[in-house]
């Protein structure tokens, strides 16, 4: 058995990855119309390994106000909402607020962090 083979992620994993990443982006553009959300990492790369997060940054994100925790905090109400998360994790770096969000028909994680022009 080849472990590279064996590490590499299935068409129905990526499918499921790339599902879960526009989930978030319809979310956020729910709320900001005019947001970039984009996919980065592994997962884009088709280098993930099974247990990988979807990192996704989101840009444009304005109008939720100045502080960014406030931004992740409007896109997390949106996605339970929609009922599309069973955890959330705000990170608590000042400086680049993030959460981690549990996608709840998958379990896959996504950590999203927000792109803000300073």
């Amino acid at each position: 058995l080849d472990l590279a083979e064996f590490l590499r992620p299935t068409s129905e994993e990526l499918q499921a990855r790339r599902q879960w990443a526009a989930t978030i982006e319809a979310a956020a553009h729910s709320l900001w119309p005019g947001c970039s959300v984009h996919v980065f990492g592994s997962v884009p790369m088709g280098l993930a390994l099974p247990c990988a997060h979807v990192d996704v940054t989101v840009a444009g994100a304005e109008g939720a106000g100045t502080r960014p925790r406030a931004v992740l905090k409007q896109l997390a109400e949106r996605l339970l909402e929609r009922r599309a998360i069973s955890r959330l994790e705000l990170g608590e770096s000042s400086r680049s607020p993030s959460m981690q969000v549990q996608h709840r028909s998958s379990g896959l994680w996504a950590d999203i962090s927000l792109d803000r022009a300073e």
